[in-house]
């Protein structure tokens, strides 16, 4: 478009009669030759940062039309610093700067040889810096605009992979209530068993409730992803047994001391733990053990199975929703997510190791602050 319409002023110069004709001839067929180029060439092919050569031909054709108009730089000197904002809005910053002596050469030569006094000339100093001031700004402003549209997109997409992981989680606590349901509706229990069951029924419901608490949360993160905890020092060992209520605590040995604490928001923690526990009983077979150690520095829970994992569940990977393997999406286990997402919120974090006799996820956790 700029080459174009200096083409386009071209022709206004010569009906007005202004300037050198043969010259002004010759900066129309340039500005035509050059935007044919620029429009034609594939620069989607090659490096981001091609385009930017376009710059040399433009101040070839601004130094021949100050020239062609008889070192008349008010015609031209807008276009110096349109050029620099284009350079500005389409690349870094530093590539401005590269444009500075090219430019000051482009503009003063033509002025120097159409013998322009000295005060004209020495208005490069004004408009050079200017041009490259506006091209830093506006370099600037874009790359500011494209972290935040990152940090936009990424939050968006945790949100969405978020939704989708609940989805998936709510489905077992709403089969385990349907089932209870159910049972007590059409099962001539005793009094304490149905009291067992509509325990159960209600551990279930309270999960449900954390699990629809977590996406609220969720749907109110800020830009940097940050969640807000209610972190406080408490013991494991009783999160441990609270979370073994939601599954078939006869396959989960604890192996957690009574003086181990943590330093963690306990809804949270007792969600991360459910969902490894439920993992882990489904990718292998019992018992699944549940140990911890800590230290000053750091606290790391490890919720070991039996037995080696079938190849389309690649519990890893299904740890990082960024790296899942094309499979159907129930066999993603995304709740593995949301766990890994809550243990980097705490400023740890979830890993799994694979071996011969089974594999473990590996939570590490901030020690107790000082």
């Amino acid at each position: 478009m700029l080459f174009a319409f200096s083409g386009l002023l071209g022709f206004v110069g010569l009906a007005s009669g202004s300037g050198d004709a043969a010259m002004l001839w010759v900066v129309i067929v340039a500005d035509v030759v050059v935007a044919a180029a620029a429009l034609i060439l594939p620069w989607q092919r090659w490096h981001s940062l091609a385009p930017a050569l376009l710059s040399l031909p433009a101040l070839a054709i601004l130094a021949l039309s100050t020239w062609a108009f008889g070192g008349i730089a008010a015609g031209t000197g807008p276009f110096f610093v349109v050029l620099f904002g284009w350079v500005g809005l389409r690349f870094p910053r530093w590539t401005a700067g590269l444009l500075v002596v090219p430019a000051a050469v482009a503009y003063v030569v033509p002025l120097v040889a159409a013998g322009q006094p000295a005060q004209v000339i020495s208005s490069v100093v004004l408009l050079i810096p200017v041009g490259w001031g506006i091209a830093v700004l506006i370099a600037e402003q874009q790359r500011a605009q494209r972290v935040a549209y990152q940090r936009l997109e990424q939050l968006e997409r945790r949100r969405a992979d978020v939704a989708a992981a609940l989805a998936h989680d709510v489905r077992s606590p709403l089969n385990s209530i349907q089932l209870v349901l159910e049972t007590v509706r059409d099962e001539q229990l005793a009094s304490d068993e149905r009291t067992r069951f509509l325990d159960a029924a209600s551990r279930q419901v309270e999960r449900v409730v954390a699990l629809s608490e977590y996406l609220l949360d969720v749907d109110m993160l800020d830009q940097s992803g940050q969640m807000r905890l209610a972190r406080q020092p408490m013991p494991l060992r009783p999160a441990c047994l609270a979370a073994m209520e939601f599954v078939d605590s006869a396959q989960i040995s604890l192996v957690v001391g009574e003086d181990l604490t943590v330093f963690a928001d306990p809804q949270r923690l007792q969600q991360m733990l459910v969902s490894l526990l439920i993992n882990a009983l489904r990718q292998g077979r019992g018992p699944v053990t549940v140990s911890a150690y800590g230290d000053a520095a750091k606290t790391h829970i490890r919720v070991c199975h039996q037995g080696t994992t079938t190849a389309d569940e690649r519990p890893a990977e299904a740890i990082r929703p960024e790296k899942r393997p094309p499979v159907a999406p129930e066999a993603r286990r995304p709740s593995m997510s949301i766990a890994r997402q809550l243990a980097q919120a705490h400023g740890g974090d979830l890993r799994y190791e694979l071996g011969t006799a089974g594999g473990c996820y590996i939570v590490h956790l901030p020690g107790l602050p000082r």
